[in-house]
């Protein structure tokens, strides 16, 4: 059976020596490989092939039958790792926090030392009345161990 952390360092290797990043390697016990690449700028087909095939050169299909698959993160997918938020500063992101709390904003920075500052604006209604509403603009700052999840929010504008 291959070990998931070997298959990740191959792979993480292999993405490294390409420009590319890991995101994720799962390895079930049919020996059914997924791996998620990506890269600062997207990735295409093209990476996805040749990574394919260099993984594959250098797994022994004679020690362990296996089924391999290389692709990019899915649209609407949530981010898994710390390149994931590098690479979409500037967007919109949908964060659920490890408190339950829910958030919406512009993803300002990212950093592995400080965590992520997301600027939030929302309507609330002013100085105690109930008919005037004022949007209202907040920077959280995060680490990245207090987001449960973190979604790009998709717009076609």
């Amino acid at each position: 059976m291959l070990k998931q952390e070997e298959i990740r360092e191959l792979v993480k290797q292999e993405a490294i020596a390409r420009g590319l990043f890991l995101v994720d390697v799962k390895v079930n016990n049919q020996n059914v490989i997924e791996v998620e690449i990506d890269s600062e700028g997207g990735i295409g087909i093209k990476e996805c092939i040749e990574v394919n095939k260099a993984i594959e050169a250098l797994l022994d299909r004679e020690k362990n039958d296996f089924e391999l698959t290389v692709a990019s993160p899915g649209l609407g997918q949530p981010l898994k790792v710390f390149e994931q938020y590098q690479k979409n500063i500037g967007k919109t992101l949908d964060i659920v926090t490890v408190t339950g709390e829910k958030l919406k904003g512009v993803l300002l920075e990212a950093s592995l030392e400080e965590g992520i500052a997301l600027e939030v604006s929302e309507k609330r209604v002013v100085d105690g009345t109930s008919r005037k509403r004022a949007m209202v603009v907040e920077v959280y700052k995060m680490k990245l161990e207090e987001i449960k999840t973190a979604k790009v929010v998709i717009s076609f504008k």
